[in-house]
Order: structure tokens, then C-alpha cells, then sequence
């Protein structure tokens, strides 16, 4: 999944005024926390940045990548001040997360 394929998704499942620069920005933030806190990635070597319009590849693999859209629909949510509707979509795209940080320790990855 890329930025852009990840942002054409969401706009699709929850149609929104949200600025794209804002979701790429909560992406690069996602993509941040996935690197540093389960990848052990030093986060001074990061190169991402919600400040570029390129399309980025985002690192999640197959099946593990709905964490990008499920976390991206969580925030239209709680910027369009729909509490209980990003609640719901907040506690998926953590579980997603979670499952994801389990198969990491599991299968000993990073």
C-alpha cells in the first residue's frame, strides 16, 4: 500500500473534506510510530515526512496494511468531531495494530 492509494481508499469508505497534506501527515505519524516502537528504528534516522506530496510506499505488509486505512478513516472521524464513529474506527485500527505487533513477536521479526 502507498500514500496515495491508502488516502484514494478512505475517501472512498468515508467521503471527507479533510486536506490530503493532513492525511499524509497522520500517515507519516502512523508510519513513525510502526518504525520506532515495534521496528526499533531509530527515530533520527527517519525519512518520512507528512510534508511531501509523493507517493510512499508505507511499510506494512499484506494483510497487516489495513492498519494504514482503518487509523486514516479513525481520524477523518475525530476530525470531523464524530466521537462515538471514531471510537469504533479507532479501537479496529488498534486491534489491527496490535495484531500486527504480535505476529512481529511471534515470528521474532525486527
Amino acid at each position: 500500500m502507498t500514500t496515495h492509494s491508502c488516502i484514494a481508499l478512505v475517501d472512498t469508505l468515508v467521503p471527507n473534506a479533510v486536506p490530503e497534506g493532513l492525511k499524509r501527515r497522520w500517515l507519516s505519524e502512523l508510519e513513525g510510530h510502526i518504525l520506532v516502537n515495534i521496528r526499533n528504528h531509530d527515530p533520527e534516522a527517519l525519512s518520512i515526512t507528512g510534508e511531501t506530496d509523493e507517493d510512499i510506499p508505507l511499510s506494512l505488509p499484506f494483510p497487516f496494511d489495513r492498519v494504514y486505512w482503518m487509523y486514516l478513516a479513525a481520524m477523518v472521524d475525530f476530525f470531523n468531531g464524530d466521537t462515538s464513529r471514531y471510537e469504533e474506527t479507532a479501537t479496529l485500527a488498534d486491534n489491527a495494530l496490535e495484531d500486527y505487533a504480535k505476529w512481529c513477536k511471534r515470528e521474532r521479526r525486527y
